[in-house]
Parts: C-alpha cells; structure tokens; sequence
C-alpha cells in the first residue's frame, strides 16, 4: 500500500477520533463554566446575605419599622427583603456600614439606607432614610434627638 492510500483508508477513522475529542473538550468547557457560574453565584449570594444579616442592618430594619414615618408611609406590617447591598467594614470592636435594602408594606414599597459606626462592638446609626418610587427625596427615619443639655 503506498502512503497516500494508507492516509485515505485510516482518513475516516481518524476523523472520528478527531470529532470525539473536540465533543470532550466541548464537554469539559461546559462543565467548568457551569461549576465557576454556580460558584460566583454562591458567593454573590453570601455577601448580600452577610450585608443583610449583619447587626447594623438588623438595627436599622429594627428602628426604621417602629418609625411612625414608616408606618404611615408603608402601613403595617412591614416586611424586608433578604438580600441587602453594601458596605460592612470591621475592625476590631470598631466599624462602619452602608446598606440599602427593600422593604414592603401594605401601602407600597421602599428602599431603606442606613449608615452606621460601630463604638466599642456596638453599632449606632449615623442616618436612616426611606425611599420610595415616585416620590421625590427620601424620608428621614432617625429619631429627634434633643439638643437640651440634662
């Protein structure tokens, strides 16, 4: 048999095999895409929970729902979404956050933004504000603190 008709006969199984691992390859890009899409998923969804869960954005959920600028604004009960956006920084007994996150009511909905410092592990809010769609501005939540020395 000469070379040329040694190529022609082993041409089609060779192309087969050629086929079969460009599939493979096909396959395993597949699966790594798939496997770094769900971690980065996973991640993402750790942060916003972690920024949800963390005790400033509990403070500020916790005094923004008692707030009677809320409540007429939104009604009762007030609800909060999972997820929150933002920063959450810590160090040692001291930190600051910034969060925003959506709360519902009977009347409508928001979004809620809170700055706040943490003194010593205890968070204290610098700013509590409500925003709602179609309403220009936001609405200022933080309590009236008296400026009359006691």
């Amino acid at each position: 048999m000469r070379d040329p008709e040694l190529a022609m006969a082993l041409f089609p199984a060779a192309l087969k095999y050629h086929r079969q691992q460009v599939a493979r390859l096909r396959r395993n890009r597949s699966l790594v895409f798939t496997l770094w899409l769900a971690a980065s998923l996973a991640g993402t969804i750790l942060a916003f929970t972690r920024t949800a869960n963390s005790d400033a954005a509990k403070l500020a959920f916790d005094q923004a729902k008692v707030s009677p600028i809320m409540i007429h604004s939104l009604g009762e009960p007030i609800r909060r979404c999972p997820f929150a956006f933002g920063d959450l920084e810590t160090r040692g007994s001291g930190g600051q956050a910034s969060v925003s996150f959506s709360v519902f009511g009977p009347f409508g909905r928001g979004t809620l933004r809170a700055d706040a410092v943490r003194f010593h592990q205890s968070w204290q809010l610098i700013s509590l504000d409500l925003e709602r769609p179609g309403h220009p501005g936001g609405l200022n939540l933080m309590p009236i603190q008296s400026t009359i020395p006691r």
